[in-house]
């Protein structure tokens, strides 16, 4: 840390009324998070990699051999890599400051909440949320609902024609706030009916709030389809999903 900070001493010691001078960042503090960041960058930095501008939390390594990029979100994170070589090489070097524990790449695995599926005969890499979204049907009251194969039917307008108003807007942006999440990690399918309601955080009706309930509805039932990343010749530069 690049100041002192002291702490009282935890119940049990012998010398109470002491404080105690801190060495080093301890998890929790308001500093521990800027302060593992600035090591974390530091020591990437002596293995070739440099820091995206636009998302710190994003590491890159260029080379003849290919790019190695590496996306941290406080002490978990993934590491992407161009061959087996680069990633034994990978391994190693960020061995030699941290111990690392690794998740099996051939059974599912989670990575902040993201279910990883790896299938190696087909390649493929399947991102989905089962559990996320049976938290939030959990959270919002809706474990019970019967799931629907559209988002919105044929014919219908999502501004409706009610004018009856939903009161309770936290309420509301804490659905809208849950449901964005998935559409940034693995539901791009509910993309643009989440931008329509995310704009509606004020005034609300009460038909925004049943359209909001009806995506999760619509979540129950597709909650096992994530995007699909296959494996394609050198030549061909393509990204498949869903």
């Amino acid at each position: 840390m690049d100041h002192d900070l002291y702490i009282n001493l935890p119940d049990g010691y012998s010398k109470q009324g002491k404080v105690r001078k801190l060495n080093k960042a301890l998890y929790g503090l308001p500093e521990a998070a800027r302060v593992w960041h600035e090591d974390l960058e530091e020591k990437l930095n002596t293995l070739g990699f440099s820091p995206l501008e636009s998302d710190p939390g994003v590491f890159l390594c260029k080379s003849n051999k290919g790019i190695i990029a590496i996306n941290m979100h406080i002490d978990d994170g993934t590491g992407i890599c161009s061959s087996k070589e680069e990633e034994l090489e990978l391994k190693a070097g960020i061995q030699k400051f941290y111990k690392i524990k690794e998740k099996e790449s051939s059974k599912p695995f989670k990575v902040l909440g993201i279910l990883v599926t790896r299938n190696t005969h087909d390649g493929t890499l399947k991102l989905s949320q089962p559990e996320y979204i049976d938290s939030m049907l959990k959270r919002f009251d809706m474990s019970n609902c019967n799931p629907i194969a559209k988002l919105v039917d044929k014919g219908s307008h999502l501004q409706g024609t009610e004018a009856a108003i939903f009161a309770n807007e936290k309420l509301y942006q804490a659905l809208t706030g849950s449901l964005t999440y998935a559409v940034m990690s693995t539901q791009p399918d509910i993309g643009y009916i989440m931008q329509y309601l995310s704009q509606l955080n004020k005034k609300l009706l009460l038909n925004n709030w049943i359209v909001a309930k009806r995506v999760l509805c619509y979540l129950k039932g597709t909650k096992d389809v994530g995007v699909v990343y296959r494996k394609v010749a050198k030549s061909k530069k393509v990204i498949l999903g869903m």
